[in-house]
C-alpha cells in the first residue's frame, strides 16, 4: 500500500459529509415543509462547524497526537452521520450537521499537520496532493451517493450509508495510519491558546494564508 494512501483516505473521510446534503434541498425543503433558507442551514451549519472547531483541533493534536486526534474525529464523525439519520425534524437534522462540522476539523486539520511532521520537505508536496485527491473525491462521492440513494429510499437512508463509509474510513486509518516519529508536543511547554491566536494574527504570512483559504471558499 502506498505510504500516502492513509492521508489520502484522511481528505476522503473529511469531505465525504461535508456538503453531502446539497443535492438534498429541494427534498428536505418538501419533506420539513421548509423555506430554501431553512434547509440551506445544513450547509451552513456544519460549514461554520468547522470554523469554530478548527483552532481546538490544533490543541487536541499538540496534546495528545495527531494521529489519535484523527483516528478520533473520523469515528466521531462517523457516528454524529448514523444520528443525523434519527432525526424527526429540520433542526434536529441540523442539529446533527452542526455535530458533524465539529468533528471534521480533527480529520483535515490535523492530517495537513501530520504531513508536514512526517514527509521529508522533498516529499511534502506529493503527500499534500493526495491528500487533495482525496478530499476532491470524497465530497463528489458525498454528494452522488447521498442523491442516488435518497431517489432510491429515503434521505434517511443517505446518512445511514454515509455514516457506514465514515465508519470504514475511521477504521482504515487506525489500521493503516502510522503513529507519529516525533514525541507529543504539551501545552504546558508553550503559550495558552489565546496568546497563540495573538500571534498567529500578527504574522504577514499567515494572513497571507488565511486570505487564500477565505477566497477559496
Amino acid at each position: 500500500m502506498p505510504r500516502t494512501f492513509p492521508v489520502m483516505l484522511a481528505g476522503f473521510g473529511a469531505f465525504l459529509d461535508l456538503y453531502s446534503t446539497q443535492p438534498l434541498l429541494p427534498l428536505l425543503a418538501r419533506t420539513f415543509h421548509a423555506s430554501s433558507f431553512a434547509v440551506g442551514l445544513t450547509i451552513t451549519a456544519p460549514t461554520l462547524a468547522v470554523a469554530i472547531a478548527a483552532p481546538w483541533a490544533g490543541r487536541l493534536s499538540d496534546s495528545f497526537g495527531l494521529r489519535k486526534v484523527i483516528v478520533g474525529s473520523a469515528a466521531a464523525l462517523a457516528v454524529a452521520t448514523l444520528l443525523a439519520a434519527t432525526a424527526r425534524d429540520l433542526r434536529e437534522l441540523i442539529a446533527w450537521r452542526f455535530a458533524q462540522g465539529l468533528a471534521t476539523p480533527g480529520l483535515f486539520a490535523s492530517a495537513i499537520a501530520y504531513i508536514h511532521e512526517e514527509w521529508p520537505p522533498s516529499h511534502v508536496g506529493r503527500a499534500t496532493a493526495a491528500y487533495v485527491s482525496g478530499t476532491v473525491i470524497g465530497g463528489v462521492i458525498g454528494r452522488l451517493a447521498g442523491g442516488i440513494v435518497t431517489a432510491d429510499v429515503s434521505w434517511a437512508a443517505s446518512f445511514v450509508l454515509l455514516g457506514l463509509l465514515s465508519g470504514a474510513v475511521a477504521a482504515g486509518l487506525w489500521a493503516w495510519l502510522p503513529p507519529e516519529k516525533r514525541p507529543n508536543w504539551h501545552p504546558s511547554q508553550e503559550s495558552g491558546l489565546e496568546s497563540s491566536i495573538r500571534s498567529h494574527l500578527r504574522h504577514p504570512q499567515l494572513l497571507a494564508t488565511y486570505a487564500v483559504g477565505f477566497c477559496m471558499l
